[in-house]
């Protein structure tokens, strides 16, 4: 429970305001990721070939248990999201709900100007 709660902490805290709708991550079209293997900072120099494979397979080991983890608190912050919307009037949350639309909306438009811009400046 206190892992959780300190991933709670780390994972929630900075994108507070900024989590999906209850139910639009289950609208998402699952993405298959290709697994990008990475060293701890400050560890690329310093370690050998045979020592960054066991880091990867240390980071292997880990990565199924840390994704399940991850799933719960967003669950966890989904269901306390809900209970913070509960505490609300319709008007509040109507209001509340156009807000994040249109906070979503600009996320969207600059996400895809960057996206442009980078395309443009790479070809």
């Amino acid at each position: 429970l206190g892992i959780l709660l300190a991933l709670a902490v780390l994972f929630a805290s900075p994108s507070f305001g900024q989590q999906d709708q209850p139910g639009e991550s289950a609208k998402k079209a699952p993405t298959t990721k290709k697994v990008r293997r990475r060293l701890p900072s400050h560890f690329s120099a310093l370690v050998s070939q045979k020592q960054r494979e066991a880091i990867y397979k240390v980071q292997a080991d880990y990565a199924v248990q840390l994704d399940k983890l991850r799933a719960q608190l967003d669950a966890l912050v989904a269901e306390r999201d809900r209970e913070i919307d509960a505490v609300l009037d319709a008007e509040q949350l109507a209001e509340v709900t156009k807000k994040r639309t249109d906070a979503k909306k600009k996320r969207a438009a600059r996400s895809s100007k960057k996206s442009t811009s980078k395309e443009s400046t790479e070809g």
